[in-house]
């Protein structure tokens, strides 16, 4: 039952956690291109909501996948191993 519980629980928060996530990235990954091709985002808010107008709310999902499948085993594993019967 614990090990059920943490593949939800796992897979819900870092599904939510994912727009988070590759805003973060964006930003890491925009200030090392070139001037001229920068999106110069003003903070996590500000790269979130330029991804879903300029590229739509499906975007802010991108690489899910493989994102809740690694948290859903971690989790899984974390909490069927750590419980206490």
């Amino acid at each position: 039952c614990t090990t059920f519980t943490g593949c939800i629980s796992g897979g819900i928060g870092s599904f939510v956690g994912t727009p988070s996530e590759l805003a973060l990235v964006r930003m890491s990954a925009d200030s090392k291109l070139p001037e001229a091709q920068r999106r110069n985002y003003n903070n996590v808010v500000d790269c979130i909501v330029r991804i879903y107008r300029e590229e739509g709310p499906v975007n802010l999902w991108r690489g899910a996948t493989p994102t809740v499948a690694r948290a859903t085993l971690l989790s899984a594993c974390q909490l069927g191993v750590t419980s206490e019967v």
